[in-house]
């Protein structure tokens, strides 16, 4: 079963708001560019998670906004 949202992030985004939350300065740089084989995009399927919990999976930026507020 893939654990997901089913919500798009992009990796820069989740590292931009990780730094946000933790208020600390911190821009995510991007080095090379795409290999081959590389993947661009991946978008899990959340419905079998949601029908398993009964509700929809919680979205990265609300998960991980839960997360760091408790540390």
């Amino acid at each position: 079963m893939n654990v997901c949202s089913g919500v798009p992030t992009t990796l820069k985004d989740a590292c931009e708001l990780v730094a946000r939350l933790m208020r600390v300065e911190c821009t995510p740089e991007v080095i090379g560019g795409f290999r081959e084989g590389d993947m661009r995009h991946c978008l899990g399927d959340a419905r079998p998670l949601t029908e398993l919990l009964g509700r929809s999976p919680t979205a990265f930026a609300h998960g991980i906004s839960s997360t760091l507020a408790v540390g």
